[in-house]
């Protein structure tokens, strides 16, 4: 533990003294010298029951150290920065004190614990974890009553030399490969005789989602039938849509079964949540084909789900989202089966897919029944049209089509409502805008039910005749029920018949 606090000390009028006192330009430096920080020592025990202890002081913009040992002596002793000094203890906890002090006589104190014991570390409990977000890292701390420092074995590299792990500390250490790990922890007191324990742990690197192929450690196997067959190859076609260097590649032999498909087993069941659908990018040599996506139990076939989506880019990629809102949520799903061109038999064809992952709802694609719009500011009706662009990244069929009525106001716009945004968990929106002029300002606005609440937030487009995502942070939306989304065009300006499409709403992170 330790404690700390600054102080002014008068040495500083020895250091004035050398500077006339008129000069002030010259002195001016000194109002911006800081104290001395990050002070700390380096204790050093011997392992002899003499009581024998090294002190090392360092710390930042110091010239000296005083250091009060916290026993009987009532003397402090000054140390140089870079210097060390020893002391003899009896067996007990002492307050070791020290004050640095900088050339400008500025002083921090800081105090720490000087544990001196001479009896062998006892109830010695390690306690190892994996760091969150990488399965190869662990943290490694212990306790031991009598313990001054621990020295851990990894157990990963011949000859190895420990690492010292003091009192109260935690250290860090990364495996190169998987599996079962032992690790040997000993602990240290003053005297010569130590205690250890050893640990097993296991190293995994599971198959979770998201799954992008480029890890070369995960285990990507895949359960082939039908005349269907699974692998990762490199990305054939690096675009906009999927930039990544390895993709699972499913090839369609000639003959297969109308139903082949290829299949990955995750290690751990999927957790859906708020996240109820799961978005893949999908590379074929022809459009209009059926992509079959089907989750199942891991040993339960009859515990599945499926869903078709229809692609629509041949010779490109594209993300096709499966919306899996009807699966019971108390059952466990673990693998992820899929079929290209579902329904007719293979000729030889190879398709690729990427970047499987979880993803909340869209809130609105216009591919379907379209939502009841309402416009205000004389401009026409919102409809829904073909997509007039679906290369890039929109590939979807059908698009939302706002025209901005000659004429009409400069706050012209229009709204659909939804189900309860969930912003806690999604704070921002993304829009598809399609403009034939950029430097416009899109505004899109949230209401709850009544319009008590509102929050908005403009974007300024910056690309003409295609396809613009806009991302929406709401992050500092007061809390509320939002139910309706607004959209404005060239806010802010009369409306002169130009036509612009929006699609692709959906919560984002």
């Amino acid at each position: 533990m330790k404690t700390l606090k600054y102080t002014v000390g008068l040495s500083i009028l020895s250091v004035l003294l050398f500077w006339n006192c008129n000069d002030d330009d010259t002195v001016d430096f000194l109002d911006n010298i800081d104290a001395p920080s990050n002070i700390s020592a380096l204790v050093q025990t011997t392992q002899d029951n003499s009581g024998l202890v090294t002190i090392i002081p360092n710390g930042d913009a110091v010239e000296f150290f005083t250091i009060h040992f916290g026993d009987d002596t009532k003397e402090p002793v000054k140390v140089n920065l870079g210097e060390n000094i020893t002391h003899i203890y009896a067996d007990g906890t002492y307050t070791l004190k020290l004050v640095g002090t900088g050339i400008t006589g500025l002083k921090t104190e800081v105090t720490q614990d000087v544990v001196v014991s001479f009896k062998a570390p006892e109830n010695l409990v390690p306690k190892i974890t994996i760091n969150p977000g990488d399965t190869f890292t662990i943290n490694v701390s212990a306790t031991a009553d009598y313990a001054t420092k621990f020295e851990v074995h990894f157990g990963d590299i011949p000859n190895e030399t420990p690492t010292e792990l003091m009192v109260d500390s935690t250290i860090s250490h990364t495996y190169q490969t998987t599996g079962n790990k032992e690790i040997r922890i000993v602990a240290f007191s003053s005297g010569p005789v130590t205690t250890e324990v050893t640990e097993t742990i296991l190293i995994a690197n599971p198959l979770v989602l998201p799954i992008d192929f480029e890890s070369t450690s995960l285990n990507y196997t895949y359960i082939d039938f039908g005349g269907a067959t699974g692998s990762v190859v490199a990305n054939p076609n690096i675009s906009t849509i999927n930039t990544s260097a390895t993709v699972g590649r499913f090839f369609k032999q000639n003959g297969s079964e109308v139903w082949a498909g290829t299949a990955l087993q995750l290690d751990d069941p999927i957790i859906f949540s708020s996240l109820n659908s799961i978005k893949i990018n999908t590379w074929s040599p022809s459009s209009g084909i059926t992509v079959k996506m089907k989750l199942e139990n891991a040993t339960d076939p009859d515990t599945a789900i499926e869903v078709d989506v229809i692609n629509t880019v041949a010779n490109g990629w594209e993300t096709l989202v499966f919306n899996f809102g009807a699966l019971d949520l108390s059952k466990e799903y673990h693998k992820i089966v899929l079929f290209f061109d579902f329904g007719n038999s293979g000729n030889d064809d190879t398709y690729y897919f990427d970047n499987i992952e979880l993803v909340p709802l869209p809130i609105e694609d216009f591919e379907g029944t379209p939502p009841t719009f309402t416009v205000f500011g004389n401009i026409a009706d919102i409809t829904v049209e073909s997509n007039p662009n679906t290369g890039g990244i929109n590939s979807t069929a059908t698009a939302a089509k706002l025209t901005k009525t000659s004429g009409s106001e400069t706050w012209a716009g229009a709204l659909f409502e939804v189900s309860p945004l969930d912003l806690t968990s999604y704070n921002k929106i993304r829009v598809l805008t399609y403009s034939p002029t950029s430097g416009v300002v899109i505004k899109l606005k949230l209401e709850n039910a009544d319009a008590s609440i509102t929050h908005e937030v403009d974007i300024t487009n910056t690309i003409t005749n295609d396809w613009e995502e806009l991302i929406y942070d709401f992050s500092d939306a007061p809390a509320a029920d939002y139910v309706k989304i607004v959209i404005f065009f060239d806010f802010g300006n009369s409306g002169t018949g130009t036509e612009y499409y929006y699609d692709g709403i959906e919560l984002r992170n």
